[in-house]
């Protein structure tokens, strides 16, 4: 449990960090469509998610139960990912976009049918949207599907994905709503910095955690 209450606060204080990558492209959807569809367009998005740490907590289960030391080696990895995350958000290290533009070769091949649906209508085609745009290179979702793999376990990676993806939601929503202030507070600097150093100790837990383990 602790783990999934940790995926969504690390989706929570990523809230800025998912209002620049996803919050204009929610808000220009929320302009034109019903609060059901901008809803239905996020469930695609977190199950996209879920099925990524479903995919990652297969494989690490995989690997773990032959090789006892990947299991330490994606803690320490989740914690360095986290780490990064935390000083990305905070904007005092910007390392992690290195990450999301290797990525972004895979997301070329995606992006042209993910395009295409957003101007489709109907709730199908926001839901079949959503779920191809949580494919979109991003170093936060990256960072937890780290945390997610280092459960080596199908069900709690994609569980723990589940909740980081719950975590993003409010934030989302309220880009597609009416509440600026809310948005402006979570990009507000100050808000960035808590987040990151947040973030940052998490990250240094789940270091030593894996210290512990050696």
């Amino acid at each position: 449990m602790i783990d999934y209450l940790s995926a969504f606060m690390i989706g929570i204080m990523g809230a800025s960090h998912c209002l620049v990558m996803c919050g204009g492209l929610s808000a220009a959807m929320g302009l034109n469509q019903s609060f059901l569809a901008t809803l239905t367009y996020n469930a695609g998005r977190i199950i996209s998610y879920s099925i990524a740490g479903l995919l990652l907590g297969s494989l690490g289960y995989l690997l773990t139960s032959s090789f006892d030391a990947i299991l330490i080696s994606l803690r320490f990895i989740s914690g360095i990912m986290l780490i990064l995350l935390g000083l990305y958000i905070a904007r005092w290290y910007m390392g992690l976009t290195a990450i999301e533009k290797v990525f972004g070769l895979f997301w070329k091949l995606i992006a042209p049918v993910a395009q295409k649906k957003m101007t489709q209508k109907g709730l199908v085609a926001r839901f079949t949207s959503g779920m191809l745009w949580g494919w979109l290179p991003c170093g936060l979702v990256y960072s937890t599907l780290t945390y997610a793999a280092a459960q080596a376990s199908p069900v709690s990676s994609m569980l723990t994905m589940l909740s980081f993806g719950l975590g993003t939601l409010p934030a989302l929503l309220l880009s597609a709503g009416l509440s600026q202030q809310i948005s402006q507070l979570v990009k507000h600097k100050l808000s960035q910095k808590i987040a990151g150093i947040a973030l940052i100790s998490f990250g240094m837990h789940t270091v030593y955690i894996g210290l512990l383990q050696l």
